[in-house]
């Protein structure tokens, strides 16, 4: 039997989700690990994004240190369930503080592979027994247009131009489910070719910074941990600075270069602070959950001053 510290486990799972036939095996392994824990199972909204963003909301009086809300779904859902906790006021205080765990049952999973590693390397007994709560400062993004402010949070990316527009060209795709979707080769190969037609399709914007203009295909903002997995490069879950990158042409050679220069001069490229205008309308993604936004909207980055809470090995 695996030592626990937690009381409750809430399950937030997307039925949709790319791997979600993954989902009752994790379940499973929870219930084999905690036997004396409660177990929450609760489905995501078809309504989107901001109805999953207050999903937690029916749970509040579980929530809190010894409760661990453990997300089988996509990048998108993670995200919502992150948001929820930090900014939704229907929430009391102690919510803030109830530690989250990605089960790696959807698209990407990027938090999940930050956190703890591969999944078929990752046991749920192992992650309870070994794993600590630690804090994860994310992106914070301020949108202002047309004198109305909205503030989204990103754990691991946000991004704006080309990989967005592709990311809700793709996400359109899956809710339809075609018959490719039947069969795991036939899904992986309708949406590598939805992926390839969308960043070929994907626009360029025209963006003010610094008193000059830009025209930009791909604009990213890496979190620190983020920017560790993908480039390779030593992060801390802790870090409080993120770090960006700017592709200009709409050419494959000029992403590479950019990707370049990341991987060579990341303490240039670090940064606590951002700010551009969009001149034109485009498309922003946080987490792997797209947006759009219309022309004229100042976009503010920076590192969240409040936390979030997740069970990790990898710090």
């Amino acid at each position: 039997m695996t030592r626990t510290d937690f009381d409750c486990f809430i399950v937030v799972r997307n039925p949709k989700s790319t791997n979600a036939r993954n989902t009752e095996r994790r379940i499973a392994e929870i219930r084999a690990s905690a036997p004396d824990a409660e177990v929450i199972v609760v489905e995501t909204s078809p309504k989107g994004y901001n109805a999953n963003k207050q999903l937690l909301r029916g749970y509040a009086n579980k929530l809190g240190k010894r409760t661990l809300v453990c997300i089988a779904a996509g990048d998108g859902t993670i995200n919502s369930v992150i948001e929820g906790l930090l900014s939704d006021p229907a929430l009391p205080d102690a919510a803030r503080h109830t530690p989250i765990l990605p089960l790696w049952c959807g698209n990407a999973n990027d938090l999940a592979h930050m956190l703890n590693g591969k999944s078929y390397r990752a046991r749920i007994a192992t992650l309870l027994e070994r794993g600590q709560i630690v804090k994860v400062y994310p992106l914070s993004c301020t949108l202002e247009t047309a004198g109305k402010t909205a503030t989204r949070h990103a754990a691991c990316y946000t991004s704006f131009g080309a990989s967005a527009y592709t990311t809700q060209a793709l996400g359109r795709a899956i809710r339809q489910q075609t018959l490719f979707h039947r069969w795991p080769l036939g899904r992986l190969m309708h949406e590598f070719g939805i992926v390839i037609s969308a960043m070929r399709k994907a626009p360029v914007f025209r963006a003010a910074q610094n008193n000059r203009e830009l025209t930009i295909f791909e604009c990213i903002f890496f979190n620190g941990p983020r920017f560790a997995k993908v480039m390779g490069v030593r992060r801390h879950l802790t870090d409080k600075n993120f770090h960006m990158a700017i592709v200009e042409r709409k050419r494959f050679s000029d992403v590479m270069i950019s990707i370049f220069k990341l991987r060579r001069n990341s303490v240039a490229l670090t940064a606590t602070q951002a700010q551009f205008t969009a001149l034109d309308s485009t498309w922003a993604q946080f987490d792997g959950e797209a947006v759009e936004i219309p022309a004229g909207t100042t976009v503010h980055l920076s590192v969240a001053r409040r936390p979030f809470y997740a069970l990790a090995t990898k710090q």
